[in-house]
């Protein structure tokens, strides 16, 4: 028989409570969405859930809320488990849980003084609390503005106020910024993360921008199938992605084959040195390798040891530019992508000779 269950009031305030995910499943119908998801989210942090559109993402976060219920598995927040498919559950309004909506939905027929203290109590809905998360979000003065009356930046300030307005123990953020002009996201991104930071909140963020999780948390999982593929730091998981699929979705890559030659891994790139991923030993036989499109360097042909091949196509970013590169040679890799720093010496048509700075990450034994 399902027990449900209530959070205490007097239970850990916001910042010193994990997330805790075990064994999570849910299907709708005969579509299974996740399929075993496992995760933790430390006190105090920020983690990104990052994956493709269809990936689950969103459905992990209503599971979390409690908007829905899991087929299988367990959810806890610090001690207390606030959904146990078949027997626990705690209601959504009982989790302590702030949700930050895609669109902000904030009320358009309240201010934002009004919508910042919607979900306090009436006697505290007047009070310092909403002051001083007004003060917080830079918004002073602006307390009598409606929503249409806001940019949209301003809008996910007021909607990250108002999941704060009850010190939840756990942020929860529905790709937040996703409606927002390339131009502003940057900025609402910092913005969003010092507020979280003085608010001493855990928060878990949905995306499926790989520079929004690299940038703004400080763990990214990557879901794929249903699953948790890998968890780490930022950095951990570009330097050294579990596997190919993590290492396609997270940041730009080349992906070639090759043979184990002791220390060395031939390609079609040359003789390369390499590192194994974490975890695992070198091997001989058959190689995966990951080459980063910033370890290419481009050349003028001629250049010994390099691959020829022909420029196909270039953007320039300012601070640096993207060149695709087709080999000379039919077979794999059919196209080296890189990046160079600032304006390329060559145009589109032209012949270059293309090596490998620094050592590739190979998935060995």
């Amino acid at each position: 028989m399902r027990q449900q269950t209530r959070l205490s009031r007097a239970s850990a305030g916001p910042g010193i409570t994990a997330l805790e995910i075990s064994d999570l499943h849910k299907a709708f119908g005969t579509n299974a969405v996740l399929t075993g998801v496992d995760l933790t989210v430390p006190p105090g942090s920020l983690t990104a859930i990052l994956g493709p559109s269809g990936s689950g993402k969103t459905t992990l976060l209503r599971l979390i809320a409690g908007f829905e219920r899991p087929d299988r598995g367990t959810i806890s927040l610090g001690q207390t488990v606030v959904d146990a498919a078949g027997s626990t559950w705690v209601a959504p309004e009982r989790r302590r849980i702030g949700y930050v909506p895609q669109e902000g939905s904030l009320f358009p027929h309240l201010t934002v003084f009004k919508n910042i203290g919607f979900g306090l109590p009436r006697d505290e809905r007047d009070g310092g609390r909403v002051v001083q998360l007004i003060e917080m979000i830079g918004m002073e003065g602006l307390d009598g503005r409606y929503p249409h009356q806001l940019s949209g930046g301003q809008q996910q300030r007021v909607a990250l106020a108002r999941a704060l307005a009850t010190r939840p123990d756990l942020v929860l953020l529905d790709e937040p910024f996703s409606s927002l002009d390339p131009a502003l996201r940057a900025g609402v991104r910092a913005d969003v993360r010092a507020l979280l930071r003085s608010a001493g909140a855990t928060a878990l963020l949905v995306t499926h921008d790989q520079d929004e999780a690299l940038s703004l948390a400080d763990r990214v999982a990557v879901i794929h199938l249903g699953r948790i593929r890998q968890a780490d730091t930022p950095q951990a998981l570009y330097d050294s992605p579990a596997d190919t699929e993590v290492a396609g979705f997270v940041g730009d890559g080349n992906l070639v084959h090759g043979e184990f030659a002791g220390a060395l891994v031939r390609t079609a790139l040359g003789d390369l040195a390499f590192t194994c991923r974490a975890g695992s030993q070198p091997t001989i036989g058959a190689a995966v390798v990951l080459i980063r499109p910033e370890q290419v360097k481009l050349g003028p042909i001629g250049v010994a040891g390099a691959l020829a091949g022909r420029m196909i196509h270039h953007e320039y970013h300012g601070h640096d530019s993207v060149v695709r590169v087709k080999p000379d040679h039919e077979g794999e890799p059919a196209v080296i992508l890189a990046r160079v720093s600032g304006q390329v010496p060559y145009e589109v048509g032209s012949r270059v000779a293309v090596t490998v700075e620094g050592p590739v990450v190979a998935w060995c034994a």
